[in-house]
């Protein structure tokens, strides 16, 4: 109960292994009330306890979750995927070359039981139904797909094919891993650091205006004590159904960029005292002479990718210090 409170889509999985358990079980009512419930209870009871009491009002996280994502389908409102989406891109880059031992060894004589790639498949084709996909949503599953790829390794012990694939593996995983921690859209880091190597030298109290996409530069967690404050785009959906206009449902950001100028020029008095904007390259070329009127100078430009994953990011991230 405990995995299902902190991410509910846990659920899911152990619906699964729960009934699977439950049908061979000799006593099935015997678990549900003399273990389950008194497991279970106790636990949402105390969660929703907790959220009631923070919330100030009667409320339950478990049901809020599944009424806007799944009823209300608003987990739309952070991207919409086909359905096949996790069939071709999101399992192929989670797995990676895992893959070929887990489908090998589902042919496997040595194959244990098939009941951990049915709750996969399960939990895969429920997050299909919904229309926002993220690779992380499948990250549960991977091992208990992995489990399948151990009677192919053990049915090959002799082979010089398993030292192969077992040192490509490694390679592979290595490498990927090494190019997305040091590489691959560092900017956000980097830039934070330079704001605060340039906030430490300059003294006094910093602030931080970000005018990127939506959860890009990490938050006071990061920036401890360097910054003040800092100001993002807010990306909140909106949960009004009455206004017919999607223009003003649209979220900050989507307003921002769609028409960066336009929107500096409505919310300047909010960006103008902050003493760092951060900023991909390419939007700030198009500000820069509107930053250059009002006192702003590029003090750092920093890399972020090789390949931008969104037509809103770049290669690069500026860090604009008020001068």
């Amino acid at each position: 109960m405990l995995t299902i409170v902190m991410r509910p889509t846990a659920a899911i999985l152990w619906a699964v292994f729960g009934l699977s358990h439950l049908l061979r079980h000799p006593k099935p009512l015997d678990l549900i009330f003399k273990t389950v419930l008194p497991a279970a209870l106790p636990v949402l009871a105390l969660c929703t306890l907790i959220d009631s009491l923070y919330y100030l009002r009667p409320t339950c996280a478990l049901w809020n979750f599944f009424n806007f994502n799944v009823l209300k389908g608003g987990s739309a409102h952070f991207g919409v995927h086909p359905w096949y989406w996790y069939f071709l891109e999101g399992l192929p880059s989670v797995l990676t070359i895992q893959i070929l031992p887990i489908v090998l060894g589902l042919l496997s004589p040595l194959r244990p039981t098939l009941l951990p790639l049915l709750a996969s498949a399960v939990y895969v084709l429920a997050h299909t139904l919904l229309p926002h996909k993220e690779q992380r949503f499948l990250l549960p599953i991977i091992p208990l797909l992995c489990i399948y790829a151990g009677p192919f390794f053990a049915a090959r012990k002799a082979s010089p094919w398993r030292r192969v694939l077992l040192y490509t593996m490694l390679a592979v995983n290595a490498a990927i891993a090494l190019y997305c921690g040091l590489r691959h859209q560092v900017g956000p880091y980097h830039a934070a650091d330079s704001v605060l190597t340039l906030a430490a030298k300059k003294g006094g109290n910093a602030s931080v205006a970000a005018l990127m996409p939506c959860y890009t530069i990490p938050g006071h967690s990061y920036f401890h004590d360097g910054v003040d404050k800092i100001r993002m785009l807010d990306c909140s959906p909106s949960l009004d159904t009455s206004v017919p206009n999607k223009e003003m449902t649209a979220d900050e950001a989507d307003k921002f960029h769609k028409n960066p100028r336009n929107w500096v020029d409505r919310h300047w008095n909010e960006v103008r005292w902050h003493t760092y904007v951060l900023m991909f390259e390419k939007t700030y070329l198009q500000l820069a002479d509107w930053f250059r009127r009002f006192h702003y100078t590029v003090c750092d430009r920093v890399f972020h990718a090789d390949i931008p994953i969104s037509d809103r990011q770049d290669r690069h991230i500026v860090v604009l210090c008020k001068t």
